[in-house]
């Protein structure tokens, strides 16, 4: 497993939990 690909995976689980996060506030 190459480096960008563990840095694309940490940026996009922490995006989902950023997204996730937001839509409750926003309820």
């Amino acid at each position: 497993v190459t480096i960008a690909r563990v840095y694309n995976w940490d940026v996009h689980q922490r995006r989902t939990q950023q997204v996730a996060a937001t839509a409750i506030a926003q309820e």
